[in-house]
């Protein structure tokens, strides 16, 4: 019988705070919904799913990276 890892996030308050800072800076301020929510642009995962595949994390940087330079000319993505 195999046993199927444990996900390492698996919901907002799981994550790094990078990425919670920036989900309730420049996504939602509600941080929960936001992250467990289809994004399209993630190939219809969720924040949470994308952080725990392989590469997920770089993905996930990235993406809000794109989205806060887009919509927020200037700002960056804190560490």
């Amino acid at each position: 019988m195999s046993m199927i890892p444990t996900p390492k996030y698996n919901s907002f308050v799981s994550l790094p705070s990078w990425a919670k800072n920036a989900i309730l800076k420049f996504c939602s301020d509600d941080g929960e919904t936001w992250a467990l929510k289809p994004i399209p642009a993630l190939d219809g995962r969720s924040f949470v799913e994308v952080m725990n595949v392989e590469g997920g994390e770089a993905k996930a940087r990235s993406y809000l990276m794109s989205v806060i330079g887009k919509f927020f000319p200037g700002e960056v993505l804190e560490d």
